[in-house]
């Protein structure tokens, strides 16, 4: 297959998701008084979340008591409850899970002073997606509420489907660059965790998702983009930006927040906070493929075959079977016998 062919197909099944979109200014979560209200909603929560708005906002009876002996977190027990024989959603395991205080499961979003990294302070977060370097295989992200802010700490959602609609509809083909294997280089800069991933912006998964890969520059994170694509990447911005393309909301005690991960993109305000009253989310992360079971460090994207043959050394799934880590003298991934810690 040739990459134009591929990239007609790929911004088929873009055109073709939008089509399923539905306006999101009615968020109201659905409120959960026992695990059984998550099993008989359950066609309705994958329609929103695959199809129709891309994320699913819920709400527990602060009347309920949703504990037992497992001491798992109540968050895992609805993703569990929304599995089912056609989408089995499996839990990507993180490194800081087991090392905190108390390990429910879940990794413990707070301002920390502990651990190095942004989600771990009260700072603003540019909209993205998580997980990085694991090959764009984390499908749905869980954000639950243990403890809000005492002012600030909503987040912000931005529609990827919608994104490419309105390029689409500004620049015809030439949004063909944004689909090319080479578009958008991410460079994560550290001594431990450093690792270079290049791919196309919007691409197609091996089961043929459509997905985003995205992400704006800060101070861990160097982002450069293809000659062609240069041109186009502004109104990116300039969409994002816009007040009316995204969707602000604060998730208050006991509120969770399930987001399809390929599509939408995720941001997070600055808060402050008062002794008594510290925000803790409860945060896990679930892969729809089996690719990965837990967090790794990969140089490239798990996408089709299609795309995948057309593809240079640097994206080769066959290397893709380890953990790596970029070096900036040679400008390449170099692959390590140990994830790092």
């Amino acid at each position: 297959m040739l990459l134009n062919e591929y990239i007609d197909k790929a911004k088929f099944s873009f055109l073709n998701k939008y089509k399923l979109r539905k306006v999101t200014s009615n968020i109201e979560p659905l409120l959960i008084k026992k695990i059984s209200d998550i099993t008989s909603n359950k066609e309705r929560i994958f329609d929103k979340l695959f199809n129709k708005h891309g994320f699913f906002i819920y709400c527990l009876d602060n009347a309920i008591d949703f504990s037992d002996s497992s001491k798992r977190h109540v968050s895992l027990k609805i993703i569990k409850a929304l599995s089912n024989e056609s989408i089995q959603l499996t839990k990507v395991s993180y490194p800081y899970e087991k090392e905190q205080e108390f390990f429910d499961g879940t990794t413990k979003i707070k301002n920390s002073q502990k651990i190095d990294s942004k989600a771990m302070t009260s700072q603003y977060m540019e909209y993205h997606q998580d997980g990085l370097g694991n090959g764009g295989e984390i499908d749905v992200i869980v954000l639950h509420c243990d403890s809000s802010s005492s002012f600030g700490g909503q987040n912000g959602l931005v529609d990827g489907i919608k994104l490419f609609k309105h390029l689409y509809d500004v620049y015809g083909e030439k949004t063909n660059c944004l689909f090319e294997p080479d578009a958008i280089t991410i460079i994560r800069r550290g001594s431990r965790k450093s690792l270079k991933t290049v791919g196309p912006v919007f691409y197609t998964n091996y089961d043929g998702k459509p997905s985003i890969n995205f992400k704006y520059p800060d101070e861990k994170h160097d982002v450069f983009y293809s000659k062609s694509c240069e041109k186009i990447i502004p109104s990116i911005s300039k969409w994002i930006k816009t007040d009316s393309n995204h969707i602000k909301f604060l998730l208050r005690d006991n509120y969770g927040i399930i987001i399809n991960n390929r599509e939408i993109l995720h941001c997070r305000y600055p808060f402050l906070e008062k002794f008594e009253k510290q925000r803790l989310l409860s945060r896990s992360w679930y892969t729809t493929g089996n690719k990965i079971d837990s967090y790794g460090y990969y140089p490239g994207l798990f996408i089709g075959d299609s795309l995948m043959n057309l593809l240079h050394e640097e994206h080769d799934l066959k290397k893709v079977d380890g953990y790596y880590r970029y070096d900036r003298q040679t400008n390449r991934n170099i692959k390590i016998t140990k994830v790092w810690k």
